[in-house]
């Protein structure tokens, strides 16, 4: 049986995700709070995309179950920053800053690990429609 074809252009994705990024690390430099939002924003619909576009792809129990795992830990991450980011805005002014770097800190980590898991998944899964 052939797998589907990638279901995205991926160009159009990492075009998209790219535009959303640059501005994300523009206002880093100069409003972490609309960057903590943008950066909430962009890891959000990532994991969205991962799970409509790639987890449903995977046909293996095993293997769509250590996607899920992947995808959990991300979900995760993202409640954390979420948390961070909620407590940050009612924390004293002099510990804000310091909760509101380390949302972002972790919003680095977190958006650059699933962008790198969803393209690497989508060229493989490209590979494998093209090779068959």
């Amino acid at each position: 049986m052939q797998p589907p074809p990638p279901p995205v252009d991926l160009r159009e994705l990492h075009g998209r995700l790219s535009e959303l990024y640059s501005r994300y690390e523009t206002l880093r430099a100069s409003n972490e709070g609309e960057a903590l939002e943008v950066g909430i924003s962009i890891l959000s619909e990532l994991l969205d995309f991962v799970k409509r576009e790639i987890v449903p792809v995977f046909t293996s129990p095993a293997v769509r179950d250590a996607v899920m795992t992947i995808v959990l830990e991300y979900e995760k991450g993202l409640s954390f920053v979420r948390g961070t980011a909620e407590a940050a805005y009612s924390a004293p002014p002099l510990y804000a800053p310091e909760m509101i770097e380390r949302a972002l800190s972790s919003l680095d980590t977190y958006i650059s690990g699933l962008f790198n898991f969803a393209m690497g998944a989508l060229l493989v899964l490209a590979e494998l429609a093209g090779s068959h």
